[in-house]
């Protein structure tokens, strides 16, 4: 009895090790073999293996396209001709061990690039990507997280077309869907970063930009672009003729396709290039502009240039009409154009922080009894520090658009602190405080007339009426009557003379 228990314990501890080896011949070996993937046809992409087992030499990778197509190797380039959807299936084979791992490819016959930016509608986009898929086209898109500092979501924007630049050479248009001017200034930007901008066939291409703006005020900025980028035309044209532009897409004619529709379109090409392609005495300032813009200059830079005649006019107005005193009229200009460049609710913040820095940093310094320059220069130590600790906490917290904020025209405002403790010292705190908050009322409005996309696209669009400027301030130079604000002041006064 005690034999074949003995006999029975010793039997299964023998085979159950074996078994159980048997049954785990792959449980010890594992592969990944990558994300599911949207490509289009002919689109070379690369397949690799990732594994965390220890292999021996004769371990194999063995890859099944599923387009009766089987490679080896780790890491292997395949392209699919035929559009569809495939399982890639991916056998490591090592000592008589094997396991598996697949991914889904769809592929398509037809690539389009949609650059869109955080104002759109994503129910609309979403609609876009959702029938563009139904038609069978690959829509590769190109956008960014939100950032209300203009020129630095181009930036990122252009940057993403740049690693990009592969779907973009496949692809038979580009739609743009974007506010304002922002698709233009980014296609801009990317033709002035790109090194090899011929190889991505830009020739071939049309681009459909997207807009509710008035086709009038985009079209010289169009016509800029065509001539930086040289695509087959550039196409302003509504919303609603973007399912048209999908269809039309692997059309032998897309752009007669395109033009069939009844929804309002412009199309700019070389037969409009006549606009701006010859110097008059009436177009000089628009040739200069479309000039700059082709030597890759930055539309975003010719934007702020062009806007100080306008922001140094808004401020008389409002000085000489209205009776609204301000720190001048430099320090309130420069004030606007740093809240053009930083934004205006970062900038308005960072302000409002030196000011107040400022302030207490002068009641602190004044017990201390030190000459002007060395107490400005403490001054100026501290507010820059505030700022440094701000951008830290911004880190610190992931707002990202606190500390996407450019530099230089933060640099700017805390030079222009200066003026403030200046005020304060000759005429009181009082004084001082009320200066600042009227100069921060007109650089304020200012921002907001300048960033009124109507009035931006219309100023680049037709450069020559900033020197109207010149006529404006030579009437309100002449203006020898009453202000607004002294009528209001003096409205008894008036009253009593009546």
């Amino acid at each position: 009895m005690f034999k074949k228990l003995f006999f029975s314990i010793a039997l299964v501890a023998i085979l159950f090790p074996l078994s159980a080896l048997g049954q785990n011949n792959s449980a010890d070996l594992t592969v990944e073999a990558g994300e599911n993937q949207t490509i289009s046809v002919n689109q070379e992409v690369v397949f690799s293996a990732s594994t965390a087992s220890d292999l021996s030499d004769n371990a194999r990778y063995s890859w099944n396209f599923g387009d009766q197509t089987i490679q080896l190797g780790k890491i292997v380039n395949h392209s699919f001709n035929t559009a569809g959807d495939y399982t890639v299936t991916l056998t490591l084979s090592d000592q008589e061990k094997t396991t598996t791992d697949s991914l889904a490819v769809s592929v398509f016959s037809q690539t389009a690039m949609l650059i869109y930016d955080w104002q759109q509608d994503l129910n609309q986009i979403a609609s876009i990507k959702s029938y563009a898929r139904q038609k069978g086209v690959l829509l590769v898109e190109i956008t960014d997280a939100k950032n209300e500092v203009d020129y630095i979501y181009e930036d990122n924007l252009a940057k993403e077309l740049l690693n990009h630049q592969t779907e973009i050479k496949q692809s038979q248009a580009i739609l743009v869907l974007t506010k304002g001017n922002t698709g233009l200034n980014v296609l801009a930007k990317f033709a002035s970063s790109a090194n090899d901008i011929e190889n991505l066939q830009i020739n071939e291409k049309i681009i459909i930009y997207l807009t509710e703006e008035n086709f009038t005020l985009l079209n010289r900025l169009s016509q800029s672009l065509y001539s930086v980028l040289s695509p087959q035309y550039i196409m302003l044209a509504r919303p609603e003729i973007g399912s048209t532009a999908i269809d039309a897409l692997g059309s032998a004619d897309l752009l007669s396709e395109i033009q069939q529709s009844p929804i309002d379109h412009l199309l700019i090409g070389s037969h409009s290039a006549r606009v701006v392609d010859k110097l008059r005495p009436t177009n000089f300032m628009s040739y200069a502009v479309n000039y700059l813009i082709n030597q890759g200059v930055a539309i975003s830079d010719i934007v702020l240039i062009l806007m100080l005649p306008v922001i140094a006019t808004l401020i008389a107005f409002g000085r000489q009409i209205l009776g609204i005193k301000t720190f001048g009229i430099y320090t309130p200009s420069i004030i606007a154009l740093s809240f053009i460049a930083a934004g205006l609710k970062y900038g308005l913040f960072i302000f409002l922080i030196m000011l107040a820095t400022a302030t207490i940093m002068r009641l602190i310094l004044r017990k201390f009894r030190l000459m002007y320059l060395p107490r400005i220069a403490i001054v100026l130590t501290v507010v820059a520090l505030t700022i440094f600790a701000a951008f830290v906490f911004g880190a610190f917290t992931n707002r990202t658009g606190f500390i996407a904020t450019a530099a230089l025209p933060i640099l700017v405002m805390i030079m222009m602190v200066e003026k403030f403790i200046a005020v304060q010292a000759e005429r009181g705190l009082f004084t001082a405080v009320i200066l600042s908050l009227e100069t921060i009322l007109v650089s304020v409005a200012c921002y907001l007339v300048v960033k009124w996309e109507v009035f931006e696209n219309l100023i680049l669009a037709y450069p020559e009426l900033i020197l109207l400027t010149l006529v404006i301030n030579i009437f309100l130079g002449k203006w020898s009557g009453l202000r607004l604000s002294e009528y209001i002041r003096f409205r008894e006064v008036r009253k009593f003379l009546k």
